[in-house]
């Protein structure tokens, strides 16, 4: 296995495997079916079976940000196999379900947690953090909000991202008193926030140096953040893994 110790978290979202509808566990992870297969052969191997490619991966990033919309498709089995595949010092993001990211009762909102933290039960150990990217919509459920907050934060730290009708300062002072972070979209927003205990950036990035400036920003914040963690996802369509490795390796030059 490579040296890819960092401080900052590296990988993408999802790590492209092909849709397989008839079989339970296999799920799209951040493939555009329009374009084909755009990680075989540019990172995987030609001819490498599917299921061998979540462990080929995590050899070469260490990180992956599991996408809100193959959790349907997720097995308790998947994530057996899923540890099988990974060593104890991979990390996994994991993004909440959609059925999770829209406002709704309180408690069908529980319910539903109860389901999803019971599944990832396994992967405790080996999450770095949890991800929620609220659904847009112009009706602000605070007490929904708060009650995830609460649930979801004492499981591990929390990231979430707002919608910009909700971002305002009540959310603001919710989301301090949980000590949740806003996603940070790098390519759009020149700073993070400084809130909460673990900063997850999301990019398109391919620019070496619009990269070294995204490093050296989340390297400042952790240094002001010295309990928490910060993690930097790809999730365009095309080169995203050799987006990663091009991050991981200007991480490793900079020593973060």
């Amino acid at each position: 296995m490579q040296n890819m110790q960092s401080n900052i978290l590296i990988g993408t979202r999802g790590w492209g495997d092909d849709v397989q509808p008839d079989e339970p566990g296999n799920s799209d992870f951040g493939r555009d079916a329009s374009v084909g297969d755009v990680w075989s052969g540019d990172f995987y191997p030609e001819n490498l079976p599917m299921d061998w490619r979540f462990c080929f991966y995590s050899n070469n990033l260490r990180a992956v940000l599991v996408p809100a919309e193959i959790w349907p498709q997720v097995l308790p089995q998947t994530i057996s196999q899923w540890l099988e595949d990974c060593d104890a010092e991979f990390r996994f993001v994991l993004e909440l379900p959609l059925a999770l990211s829209q406002s709704m009762a309180i408690a069908e909102s529980e319910a539903g947690l109860t389901t999803f933290l019971s599944l990832i039960a396994p992967l405790r150990m080996v999450t770095a953090a949890l991800f929620l990217r609220i659904t847009p919509t112009e009706d602000i459920n605070f007490e929904w909000l708060r009650s995830l907050c609460e649930v979801l934060s004492e499981y591990k730290p929390l990231c979430i991202d707002l919608p910009r009708p909700w971002q305002g300062q009540a959310i603001t002072a919710l989301l301090h008193q949980y000590d949740v972070s806003l996603c940070w979209h790098a390519d759009v927003a020149p700073l993070p926030q400084e809130s909460g205990q673990f900063l997850l950036t999301l990019s398109q990035q391919r620019d070496p140096r619009a990269l070294q400036r995204i490093l050296a920003q989340l390297a400042q914040w952790q240094g002001t953040h010295t309990t928490g963690a910060s993690a930097l996802f790809f999730d365009a369509a095309f080169n995203v893994p050799q987006c990663a490795q091009q991050a991981r390796v200007l991480a490793e030059l900079m020593g973060v």
